[in-house]
């Protein structure tokens, strides 16, 4: 598993709670898209619905991205809150 932390550009889904996916920048710039697994939203110890992805989108607020590359692509399995840098 690997991880890397941005800022959300991109928040995809179809209802408020299960994102299908999401594009990411990364502090030098390179941009990620992933698909996001249903995992994300139902995680116990932090779910992270797309309503939650969309509000740290439009804050600017960066997040923290678990993820796998599953063979398709890059899956996001945790989405995080993120300290900013200087915070």
């Amino acid at each position: 598993m690997r991880q890397i932390q941005g800022f959300l550009i991109d928040v995809q889904s179809q209802d408020l709670t299960d994102a299908e996916s999401i594009r990411l920048r990364d502090q030098a710039g390179v941009i990620y898209s992933f698909r996001v697994s249903l995992r994300v939203a139902r995680d116990p110890d932090h779910p992270t619905n797309a309503s939650h992805l969309r509000l740290h989108m439009a804050m600017g607020q960066p997040v923290t991205v678990d993820y796998e590359d599953d063979g398709e692509g890059l899956l996001a399995v945790r989405i995080t809150d993120a300290m900013a840098p200087g915070q």
